[in-house]
């Protein structure tokens, strides 16, 4: 990620790690604008992506045989 820095970052997940866990991260991760309704994991679909997000909102819908669907809704920090 181009001029990562620890303590500019607004992700309070990543924010919390160790500095040495970050260094590991820090050579995958990479800055991405994810366009409106992206689904971010396929449904029975193995996910090879973590995705941190710095601002906006994403949803998990989840939903089973015996019960409608259900959404879990979360945003990023300020």
């Amino acid at each position: 990620m181009s001029d990562f820095s620890q303590s500019n970052i607004q992700n309070l997940l990543l924010r919390a790690l160790a500095p040495e866990a970050v260094d590991l991260l820090q050579a995958t991760m990479q800055p991405r604008d994810l366009p409106v309704q992206f689904e971010l994991v396929a449904p029975d679909a193995p996910s090879e992506t973590a995705y941190f997000l710095e601002s906006g909102s994403a949803s998990i819908v989840a939903t089973n045989s015996r019960m409608p669907s259900v959404c879990s809704r979360g945003g990023a920090a300020a």
